[in-house]
């Protein structure tokens, strides 16, 4: 629970600057330059994908290093790392769907439920302490067919997002 109070304080941060910034750009309206230019927005996209799937990737690897003994860093830290980088990937999926919500089908609107409902189960588990809801949070937070599902979601996103 030692990071409980940053980690509710940089999502609520996340969410007001998400909420409260003038992200969308109008249909018909390209802004060329800037922190708030389509090409920007792109690119904050795929460095999310990629760097999320490499860091979560990390995240399994190192957890079964854990669990047979042959990490090199103590699991809390491993957990820590785990929880704030996927806090600072889900603002930046968050201000690319934003940015690209004209463009949105049906697989990004699941891609986007599924990262949310997964970040909420990790919320859940990490600070609540009441245990029927640490309980049902870890079977949503710990099921692999979410994560394929989610994986699947974003690699078809990718491949099929008209530019």
């Amino acid at each position: 629970m030692k990071f409980g109070k940053p980690i509710i304080l940089i999502t609520l941060l996340v969410l007001i600057l998400i909420l409260s910034s003038n992200i969308t750009v109008h249909a018909g309206e390209e802004k060329e330059g800037g922190i708030l230019s389509k090409r920007f927005l792109k690119i904050l996209g795929d460095i999310a994908l990629y760097v999320g799937l490499s860091l979560n990737g990390f995240y399994l690897f190192s957890r079964a290093a854990v669990r047979s003994r042959a990490s090199l860093m103590p699991a809390r830290a491993i957990l820590n790392f785990h929880i704030i980088s996927n806090l600072l990937l889900e603002s930046a999926v968050l201000i690319h769907a934003v940015g690209f919500i004209d463009k949105a089908g049906s697989i990004e609107y699941a891609s986007v439920i599924i990262i949310l409902l997964l970040t909420l189960s990790g919320f859940i588990m990490r600070v609540i302490g009441e245990k029927r809801a640490k309980l049902l949070s870890r079977l949503i937070h710990g099921q692999m067919i979410l994560s394929i599902i989610l994986i699947v979601f974003l690699l078809l996103h990718v491949a099929y997002i008209k530019d």
